[in-house]
This record gives structure tokens, C-alpha cells and sequence, in this order.
């Protein structure tokens, strides 16, 4: 952690003038194709301002009762906006806590953490931990694993007193158990399935909802395993599968950030789909 040292150091970290440095060390860590990530909490005092703005209020900052509790500076963003990860390849999460005054408590719902290299340091080495606990201008590195493929994994600070303070979001993990029977390898990606009976009972695409990420896995593939054709046609115009017969894959890589509803175009009522593309962090 870097901060500003002018005192009242108090305000001046409770006004977001800090920063997080990773430093890579001589002998490099395991590479992680499943994803890497930097999460910064920190802690928001705040009172109305000039023009309907917000300014921090030293008095609460000496209180330490936070009005926010937050990852990256904004409250509950990764909920609303998940990280992307690989099934069953290491993640890497660079942590940091710049406070000023709470402790973290991070904790990954449904996951344990494989390796943790403690303050950052390759000889502060930890396994099997389930929440990592960081002091204020502490920090770690996170190696883990999500076996869930397509499953949805909260993380929290698990003091829940700041938790439901904004400092909460959501691993989503890539692909899903599927069954095709197309012959066609699929790019790298995301996979949904087109199930039997999708024109009767909903969802028609499993999962209905995706979140992608452009560089990392932004190219979907829908597979027909139903008896009858459908289509994978985006109501914006931007995609349109054609006629997808039983038993054939189609593929579409997505090049610019944003949610693209879909549907079949000889089942709108009943099958309907949600791509969100978001940019690289």
C-alpha cells in the first residue's frame, strides 16, 4: 500500500488519496490462466455537499463507522458486474485492505483458498485457508480454484456488519456441464446448451444467463440438443444464428462491452437469453 502522509493521515486515506503496488518477484509464481484480479476495500465516511455532491467527514472517519464498505470504490459493483473465472484453473486475487481503521475478514462463499502468500511475500506461504484476515495497509496473494463450472461464487469481507455495507460481489465461473451431439470442437468460451424440450419448458438456453469477458472468454457457443430446430437471433440485430438444426453448435465471439438480450425466432415466448460482456479489468 502507498498513501498520503500529510496529517491528518486519517482524512486524507478516508478521502481515497492510496494505492496498491504488486511487485513481481525474482522467481516468478505459477502462472494463473484462470483469471487474476486486484480487489482494494476500503472504507467511505461521508456527508452531502456544495451541488448535491458527497465529501468525506473527518469526524465520522475518527468514529470509524463507515457509511461504505467497498471493493475497488464502489459498493456492491461486483454483483451487479461479476469477475469472470476459469473452472478448475488457478485464479489469482492480489487483496488489499488501505482501511484506514477496519479489518478485512476475506472470505470466498463455497471455495477454499489453495495457496496464500501472506503480506505478498512468496515466503509467507499458507494453504487451505477459508478467509484470509488483513489488518489496515495489509495485503495477500490469493491462489484458488472454482470447480463449478457456470456456478456463481459471492466473496465477502465476513465481518457482516460491512458486508451489507457494499463490500460484497460475485465469481462467476465460466462454462457448465454440458452434453452435445455435434462432432464440432468449440473455441475457447462459454458453452450453452439448447436442452430437449426447450420450446416447452423453460429455460430454453441453460444457463439462460452468461457473463463473458472480452480477451478471456468472450466467444459463446450454443448447441442444439433439442429434436427440433431453433435459432440464436440477439433482438438488436447485431447476431443472428440462422436455422440451427438438432444436433449443430454455432458460435459468436463478442467484441464490445454490453448486455445483448436474444431469443429463438420460432419461440420468443418461451426461449430468451442474456449475454453480458464486459471489458477486461
Amino acid at each position: 500500500m502507498y498513501h498520503c502522509g500529510t496529517p491528518p493521515v486519517l482524512e486524507h486515506i478516508g478521502n481515497g488519496m492510496y494505492g496498491a503496488i504488486v511487485v513481481n518477484p525474482s522467481i516468478p509464481l505459477p502462472p494463473a490462466p484462470g483469471g487474476s484480479y486486484t480487489l482494494i476495500e476500503s472504507e467511505f465516511y461521508m456527508s452531502h455537499g456544495p451541488n448535491g455532491t458527497y465529501v468525506g467527514n473527518y469526524t465520522k472517519m475518527l468514529t470509524a463507522q463507515p457509511d461504505y464498505v467497498v471493493f475497488n470504490g464502489f459498493a456492491n459493483k461486483y454483483m451487479k458486474q461479476p469477475l469472470v473465472v476459469q473452472p478448475n484453473e488457478r485464479v489469482r486475487l492480489y487483496l488489499m485492505n488501505v482501511g484506514p481503521s477496519l479489518w478485512e475478514a476475506f472470505h470466498v462463499i463455497g471455495a477454499l483458498m489453495d495457496t496464500v502468500y501472506i503480506d505478498g511475500n512468496p515466503a509467507n506461504v499458507m494453504h487451505g485457508l477459508q478467509t484470509v484476515n488483513l489488518a489496515p495497509s495489509s495485503g495477500a496473494i490469493v491462489d484458488m480454484y472454482f470447480r463449478d463450472p457456470g456456478g456463481e461464487n459471492p466473496f465477502v469481507t465476513h465481518a457482516f456488519a460491512y458486508a451489507s455495507k457494499g463490500a460484497l460481489g460475485i465469481f462467476q465461473v465460466a462454462g457448465g456441464t454440458t452434453t452435445t451431439t455435434t462432432s464440432t470442437t468449440a473455441p475457447p468460451g462459454v458453452t450453452v446448451t439448447i436442452p430437449s424440450g426447450a420450446s416447452v419448458t423453460p429455460p430454453g438456453y441453460s444457463p439462460d444467463i452468461i457473463t463473458v469477458v472480452i480477451g478471456m472468454n468472450s466467444t459463446v457457443t450454443w448447441v442444439n440438443d433439442d429434436n427440433t430446430p431453433h435459432t440464436v437471433t440477439d433482438k438488436a440485430g447485431s447476431f443472428n444464428s440462422g436455422e440451427l438444426d438438432p444436433g449443430k453448435s454455432w458460435s459468436w465471439q463478442f467484441t464490445l462491452p454490453g448486455t445483448y438480450y436474444y431469443y429463438c425466432i420460432y419461440h420468443p415466448t418461451v426461449m430468451t437469453g442474456e449475454v453480458i460482456v464486459l471489458a477486461m479489468h
